[in-house]
C-alpha cells in the first residue's frame, strides 16, 4: 500500500530519506511535484517509494505529529485494537509520540480498496468527495489533512463512511455558491495549526527556561493535535498554572495541588499516580499524564476558555459567556475578583481573560501594548500599567476590539490578542523612496488547485479548485490562489505587495473571507485578497503598486495560509511575476 510523510519543520529530502530508509533518489522520483529537491515546506506530503516491508510481511509505521492508533489504523484498513495487539511495548495505547515504530499486522495490510482512493493528477478533494458522497472536510479529517489543497497524485486517501461494495459515482466537478467569497469546507472549524505557527518565546516564562525544551515544545505540539486544540493554549495554561515556571515540581502549600496545570492529590489518584510521583518526573515525563487528564474533555478544547475552564473548575466551558460561578456560591466569593463587570457571575471568558495575556507575557504586557496602541487616553496613562486586569484595562481592550472590528467583549481573548500583538513582518522589504520601484527579497511562489506546486513563472499558475473566474461589480475576476515564501519565515509572517496602484475600498474582517482587503486600481479595476493574518491599511487609503498592504494568513474559511487573489487576469500575472523577481515594476 502506498504511504506518505508529512513534511516536518527541519525536514529534508535526504533526512526523511534516512528516517524512512529508502534511498533518495527513489524519494525523488515518487515525488515528481517537487521542482527543487532542495525545497521542501512544512506541512507538504510526500509519496513514500514501496519496499519498506519488514520481516515477517509486516509494515513499519513511524508516527508523526498528531496521529493516533485510530487515524494510523484508518490508513491501513487496520482496527487500533489490532495494531495495539500488535505493538505490546505501548503501555498506553492512547498515548503514542511523534517518532515511535508501530509494526502494522500483515493480515491487515491494505485493506478493502473500496474504502481508499488513489489521487490522480489534477483531483481536488471536492471532486473526490464528490464521487463518493462525502464532503471534502470529511475526507481531510479523516486523513489528517491541514490544507485540503495540499493532495499529491499517488496519495492514498481513505475514505469515510464508504461501504466496501460502494462504487465511486460519476459526477461533475463541484463549485462553491457563486456568492460565497470562499470555498466550503461542510461548516466545520479547521485543523489546529502546524507547529512553528505561534511563537512560543512570547509566552511568559518561556524564553531561556530550562523546562522548556525542544522536546518538551515537540510533545506539547503533539499533545494538541490528538486533543484537537492549539499548543499555545496548553502553553499558557500551564504558564498560568506554575507562574511561569513550567516546573513539574510547582507546589500550592495550601491544597497541595502539584505540577504543570496543579494536580490535586485526588486528581492524580484518578490518573493512576500521585503528587509524589508527579514531583518526581521531567516537565516532559509529566506531560503524559498532563494529556491523560485532558482527554476527559474530548471535544470541549477547541478554545483558550475550554483548555483553562477544564483546569479550574473540573468543567470545560469553551464558550467565552458561559457561566462558571454565580454569587451565593463559595467558588463565586473565592473567584470574585475576575467578575470584571460586577454583575454576579464570573462567566469562562472573564476567568481566562488573564491566561490569555500569559500568550503575550503577561497582563503588564498586554497593558504596555494597549498603551502603545493608542488605546489609553493621555489622562489615564500614568500607571496604567500595574499589571492588574481591572476596569480600565478592560475599556481599553473594548476600544481596541471595537476598532478592529472584534466582538467587543472588553475581555482578551484569543483573536483579540493576536489582533494586538499581530508580529512584525521580516524585514524582507527594502524601503523605497516615493518615485522608486518598491523591491523585496523574492519570493517562492506554490500554486494550488489540483495539487500545489511551485512555480517559477506566472503562466503554471493554476484555476481555482472550485472556480475560475468571478463575477463582482460587472467585472468578470480571474481567481487565484498562491502560497508566498521566504526561506526560514512564518508563511503566516510573508508581506503582501498590493497587486495594484489604487485606492483601499475595504479592509478588514469580511466573512468567509476572514480578513481582507478590496482594492480599486487607478484605472477602476477591482482586486480582492482574502484570508489574511493582518491587514495594515484602512478604507480610503491610497496605495502604490508592490507596497505591503498586510500579512499572508489562514483567516475565515481556509485551511493553511494563502494568499486568495481575484482581479484581472493580466493584473494578476504581472503581480505574481514580481512576487517572482522582487521588484515591482509590472514588466511581465
Amino acid at each position: 500500500m502506498s504511504r506518505t510523510y508529512e513534511v516536518q519543520a527541519g525536514d529534508s529530502l535526504s533526512k526523511i530519506a534516512q528516517q524512512q530508509d529508502v534511498s533518495l533518489d527513489k524519494l525523488i522520483a515518487a515525488n515528481p511535484q517537487i521542482g527543487n529537491p532542495n525545497l521542501i515546506i512544512t506541512g507538504q506530503r510526500l509519496n513514500l517509494p514501496d519496499g519498506d516491508r519488514i520481516g515477517n510481511a509486516q509494515l513499519q509505521h513511524q508516527v508523526s505529529r498528531g496521529e493516533t492508533l485510530s487515524s494510523i489504523g484508518q490508513r491501513y484498513g487496520v482496527s487500533a485494537q489490532a495494531l495495539a495487539a500488535a505493538n505490546p511495548q505501548l503501555s498506553n495505547p492512547n498515548l503514542i509520540y511523534p517518532g515511535d515504530s508501530l509494526r502494522v499486522p500483515a493480515a491487515d495490510v491494505g485493506g478493502d480498496a473500496a474504502r481508499t482512493h488513489v489521487v490522480r493528477s489534477g483531483e481536488t478533494l471536492s471532486e473526490i468527495g464528490a464521487q463518493y458522497g462525502v464532503s471534502a472536510g470529511a475526507i481531510a479529517r479523516t486523513n489528517d489533512i491541514r490544507n485540503p489543497d495540499l493532495i499529491y497524485p499517488g496519495d492514498v486517501l481513505v475514505i469515510p463512511g464508504a461501504a466496501g461494495s460502494t462504487p465511486p459515482r460519476e459526477t461533475t466537478p463541484v463549485t462553491t455558491d457563486p456568492a460565497d467569497p470562499a470555498p466550503v469546507t461542510d461548516g466545520q472549524n479547521p485543523a489546529p495549526p502546524a507547529a512553528g505557527e505561534f511563537d512560543y518565546d512570547q509566552i511568559a516564562g518561556v524564553r531561556g527556561n530550562a523546562n522548556v525544551t525542544p522536546a518538551f515544545i515537540a510533545e506539547v505540539e503533539a499533545m494538541a493535535q490528538r486533543l484537537d486544540t492549539r499548543p499555545e493554549y496548553i502553553m499558557a495554561v500551564m504558564s498560568f498554572e506554575t507562574g511561569g515556571s513550567f516546573s513539574p515540581r510547582a507546589n500550592n502549600p495550601s491544597t497541595d495541588a502539584t505540577g504543570l496545570i496543579q494536580f490535586l492529590p485526588s486528581t492524580a489518584r484518578g490518573l493512576g499516580t500521585s503528587v509524589e510521583a508527579l514531583r518526581g518526573m521531567s516537565a516532559t515525563e509529566q506531560l503524559r499524564h498532563v494529556e491523560a487528564y485532558f482527554n476527559q474533555y474530548e471535544g470541549q478544547l477547541g478554545t483558550l476558555e475550554g483548555v483553562y475552564t477544564s483546569v479550574l473548575s473540573g468543567r470545560a466551558r469553551p464558550n467565552p459567556s458561559d457561566t462558571l460561578f454565580s454569587s451565593g456560591s463559595e467558588a463565586y466569593r473565592l473567584n470574585s475578583g475576575l467578575d470584571y463587570n460586577r454583575d454576579g457571575s464570573v462567566t469562562s471568558g472573564e476567568a481566562t481573560s488573564a491566561v490569555a495575556s500569559r500568550l503575550y507575557g503577561g497582563v503588564s504586557a498586554v497593558q504596555q501594548q494597549l498603551v502603545d496602541r493608542g488605546q489609553v487616553p493621555e489622562n489615564q496613562r500614568a500607571g496604567f500599567v500595574d499589571g492588574d486586569f481591572g476596569p480600565n484595562t478592560s475599556a481599553a481592550i473594548r476600544r481596541f476590539q471595537q476598532a478592529e472590528g472584534l466582538t467587543a467583549t472588553g475581555l482578551l481573548d484569543d483573536a483579540t490578542g493576536r489582533a494586538l500583538f499581530a508580529s512584525d513582518a521580516p524585514a524582507t522589504q527594502t524601503p523605497a523612496p516615493a518615485g522608486e520601484i518598491p523591491t523585496y527579497n523574492p519570493y517562492t511562489v506554490y500554486a494550488t488547485g489540483g495539487g500545489t506546486v511551485q512555480i517559477s513563472d506566472p503562466s503554471q499558475l493554476r484555476a481555482h479548485h472550485d472556480y475560475q473566474t468571478k463575477v463582482r461589480e460587472g467585472q468578470t475576476l480571474e481567481v487565484r490562489d498562491v502560497t508566498i515564501a521566504h526561506p526560514g519565515e512564518s508563511q503566516n509572517a510573508q508581506r503582501i505587495p498590493s497587486p495594484v496602484a489604487g485606492t483601499v475600498v475595504s479592509a478588514g474582517p469580511l466573512g468567509n473571507a476572514g480578513n481582507a482587503v478590496i482594492l480599486r486600481g487607478d484605472d477602476g479595476g477591482l482586486v480582492y485578497l482574502f484570508h489574511m493574518s493582518r491587514v495594515d491599511v484602512r478604507a480610503g487609503d491610497t496605495v502604490r503598486y508592490g507596497e505591503s498592504v498586510g500579512l499572508q494568513g489562514s483567516t475565515g474559511n481556509s485551511s493553511g495560509p494563502h494568499v486568495h487573489i481575484e482581479a484581472a487576469p493580466q493584473t494578476i500575472r504581472n503581480w505574481v511575476g514580481d512576487l517572482l523577481d522582487g521588484r515591482f515594476d509590472a514588466r511581465h
